[in-house]
């Protein structure tokens, strides 16, 4: 009986650790065109994921993206400070690199619609969720 028990702990962990990894191999499969139309919005933060919160960034939450066809966006947070920066697509790599002052600070990983995945370059296993801004 014991034996049958660990082998469905080690076949649940085998199905959660190849979640896991997909889940953080996401890839943005789509035209630059397509991505300049969906990114073009703005998007607000609507959750970090545990890792992120081991490393406090769950007060980017106040964090406001707004986005433009032109390949720049302006961050602003606190309701007060707001800072420029660049988008590009990097098609060989499948993300979207985030720059400011020339310096790549960020990932956008995944695109939809609905949401957009964003990883800091200074925490890479922490996953930043924004969505669309619906006013």
């Amino acid at each position: 009986m014991k034996l049958k028990n660990t082998k469905n702990h080690f076949a649940a962990l085998i199905f959660i650790l190849s979640f896991g990894f997909t889940a953080f191999c996401q890839e943005i499969d789509l035209s630059k065109e397509k991505i300049a139309s969906r990114i073009s919005k703005m998007w607000i933060v609507d959750h970090v994921n545990e890792k992120a919160k081991s490393f406090g960034l769950e007060g980017l939450v106040d964090q406001v993206y707004v986005f433009t066809k032109e390949n720049t966006f302006n961050q602003s947070y606190d309701n007060s400070k707001n800072v420029k920066g660049n988008w590009e697509f990097v098609p060989d790599k499948k993300y979207i690199s985030l720059t400011m002052k020339g310096r790549v600070f960020a990932k956008i990983v995944s695109l939809s619609d609905i949401e957009m995945i964003l990883i800091s370059s200074g925490y890479p296993e922490a996953k930043i969720y924004l969505k669309p801004n619906k006013d």
